[in-house]
């Protein structure tokens, strides 16, 4: 049997991918299909597996679940919900980005549903091992690309990849398929109706100015001791709003030329001392944003 999935293989090695092959039929079987649904669950070493799930309908529908985030697309409107941030955000759907959005690893061979040159950047496919799955033969492929290697397993009764492993971070992931369906049939509307949760608020990608009570805690962290309210070096008191702007140390607007931020950059402050990047870079947004 190995022989016979061997020969079916080499004419599919070309470029061209224009003989038949597993990744060729993987591939006309999913751009024939009108919908595909798909449960299973990534399985990486060391932790505990996490159920996924992706629905894919013609029209530009897709509804993709991992546990942290959730994709919806009704074929108008892509919605992008972050569980535990509870924010979404939503742009017009198009077929580049929802295969953008399945070019990650675990997903990546079902892109194949919404793009028919799924094979153009594949520079090799190799059959591997027989593994029987539950009573499901699955043909190893493994397959060379530019975004990294990855091994489809080819379930050929269906003619279509139903799970991978691959390697990120150095750790060895598993994509094991609890259940596939491919259909002729369109899926319910209903299942990429989307309505935010309550309490979920639409990220617009716009971003807050900083006010002094965001870096306040800097300054008494690691200015207070010495440019404090009980001491204030210098004429300095980083403490206190009123007194801290009036020391002309600071430039609202214009952190290049503020005296402050520089002596931090500089590591003149604090004395002894030095501050992490982030702080620094976060009193520098604050006199950018104003310095209110």
């Amino acid at each position: 049997m190995k022989a016979l999935l061997l020969a079916s293989l080499i004419p599919a090695l070309a470029l061209t991918w224009s003989a038949a092959g597993p990744v060729d039929t993987h591939i006309a079987t999913l751009q024939k299909a009108t919908a595909l649904s798909v449960k299973y669950k990534v399985v990486q070493a060391g932790s505990s597996p996490q159920d996924h799930s992706l629905s894919l309908s013609r029209d530009l529908k897709m509804r993709l679940e991992t546990p942290a985030m959730l994709w919806v697309s009704d074929g108008k409107t892509l919605s992008t919900y972050n569980k535990a941030k509870q924010t979404y955000t939503q742009i017009p759907a198009d077929k580049p980005t929802l295969a953008k959005l399945l070019q990650g690893e675990s997903t990546w061979a079902w892109s194949a549903f919404l793009d028919p040159e799924f094979a153009k950047p594949i520079t090799s496919a190799k059959p591997g091992d027989e593994i029987n799955q539950k009573g499901v033969i699955l043909q190893e492929i493994k397959i060379s690309r530019p975004a990294g290697a990855i091994t489809e397993m080819f379930d050929g009764a269906m003619g279509v990849f139903r799970g991978a492993s691959y390697t990120k971070d150095q750790v060895q992931v598993f994509v094991q398929v609890t259940e596939i369906k491919v259909t002729d049939k369109p899926l319910p509307d209903a299942l990429f109706a989307w309505t935010p949760p309550t309490g979920a608020t639409l990220n617009t990608g716009a971003t807050s100015a900083l006010v002094y009570a965001d870096v306040k805690p800097i300054f008494q962290q690691y200015c207070g001791k010495c440019h404090g309210n009980d001491r204030a070096t210098k004429n300095l008191n980083t403490l206190n709003y009123d007194a801290l702007m009036s020391s002309n140390t600071i430039r609202p607007g214009d952190s290049a030329r503020s005296i402050l931020v520089n002596a931090m950059r500089t590591g003149a402050m604090p004395r002894g001392g030095s501050m992490p990047k982030e702080d620094i870079d976060k009193i520098a947004q604050w006199v950018d944003d104003g310095a209110k």
